[in-house]
């Protein structure tokens, strides 16, 4: 896939194991936990499918984005793990060229619906889903129990 605003090219792979979807998934978890949007455990699964965006740098090509994902077939869905691009890389198009090709994978597993999780205060990745034509369908309530004393 060739896209002259955003990812040059966009890669499928079946596991993250020694793999640049690896290296970007951690970066992904990082960032979020840096942000204080997640909970200091990690959901980076090596055996997750992942579609690398690579963006030109200048003179090379790079890994600058990754989406993490699973098919469940008995819920006839593919479940997003992680969708993340590098600070440097975002507003290239990049996210959506991944999400482009995420969508025609769902076409060739025939699912009916792509699904995944944000943190409510994610404003960012809640207002890009929404420009992909994502919606809102869950919110999670959590209620922290006190510890015994």
């Amino acid at each position: 896939m060739n896209d002259a605003a955003g990812a040059s090219q966009v890669v499928f792979y079946s596991q993250l194991n020694n793999t640049p979807a690896l290296t970007l998934a951690l970066c992904a978890w990082l960032d979020i936990e840096g942000r204080g949007l997640g909970d200091g455990t990690m959901s980076v699964f090596s055996s997750s499918n992942a579609l690398v965006g690579f963006a030109e740098n200048g003179r090379d090509r790079v890994p600058a984005g990754v989406i993490t994902f699973q098919h469940i077939p008995e819920g006839d869905k593919v479940w997003i793990y992680q969708g993340y691009v590098l600070p440097e890389y975002r507003g290239r198009g990049i996210y959506r060229a991944m999400w482009n090709e995420l969508v025609l994978k769902s076409l060739e597993l025939k699912v009916s619906k792509i699904e995944g999780a944000t943190h409510v205060r994610n404003k960012a990745m809640r207002d890009v889903a929404r420009k992909l034509g994502r919606t809102e369908t869950h919110i999670v309530l959590t209620f922290d129990v006190p510890s015994a004393q």
